[in-house]
């Protein structure tokens, strides 16, 4: 049944300007072919309807080597990296647009705050970034990286992958400004990759906005 309702409404999910939504599913179903469905089966129908489409969760992995490999060919500059754990399994990805990276340095301040957001995919983990502020004072994207959690390791990692993108001379610049959310992790990550730099302006920031120095 619910395979049957994604091969049905396959169309809707090929779009990309819009969303097709469980409740819409639904709607559809009952209107089109006279069969009310619940809400839980719509949903596993648009889960099927869009992995149809774009493939499972797992199959989309399988393409960060050769996305990588397009990203360094079609935008010069580019940082990539993937690492994966001892089994093959995937750990951390990085990555830093070539473009992005040359207007940050020279077109922005040298400084930049770093932050994490969960994802709320079916593999879950943790969206890593790196955002500046161009002259117009409006945020500019640097570098992203995909990690399980905001941890140690997974940062440190972060921080090294990004000093390696930007070149030493930013770790070594004295007016380097790095912001975080106070988080322990960031904090340690930062201290290790700028042990050279006893002048770079290590700066926190609390939930409220207020700068706190160290």
């Amino acid at each position: 049944m619910d395979r049957a309702m994604a091969a049905l409404f396959r169309k809707n999910f090929s779009r990309c300007d819009v969303v097709y939504s469980p409740w819409q599913l639904c709607e559809d179903m009952k209107r089109e072919h006279g069969i009310i469905i619940t809400y839980k089966q719509g949903l596993t129908g648009c889960k099927l309807g869009i992995e149809a489409v774009r493939g499972s969760p797992d199959e989309s992995y399988q393409h960060l080597v050769s996305y990588s490999y397009m990203l360094v060919k079609h935008s010069p500059g580019t940082k990539t990296t993937i690492e994966t754990d001892t089994k093959g399994g995937f750990l951390y990805y990085f990555f830093a647009l070539g473009v992005s990276l040359h207007g940050f340095k020279t077109c922005c301040r040298p400084a930049f705050a770093v932050d994490g957001t969960y994802l709320s995919g079916e593999r879950k983990g943790t969206l890593l970034l790196t955002i500046g502020y161009d002259a117009n004072e409006k945020m500019y994207p640097i570098a992203f990286g995909i990690v399980d959690s905001e941890n140690g390791d997974s940062c440190l990692r972060f921080m090294q992958k990004l000093f390696d993108a930007l070149g030493r001379e930013y770790s070594m610049n004295e007016d380097l400004v790095v912001c975080s959310d106070r988080l322990k992790s960031f904090e340690s990550a930062i201290a290790e990759k700028t042990p050279d730099n006893p002048f770079s302006g290590l700066h926190t920031v609390t939930a409220d906005g207020m700068v706190l120095w160290p």
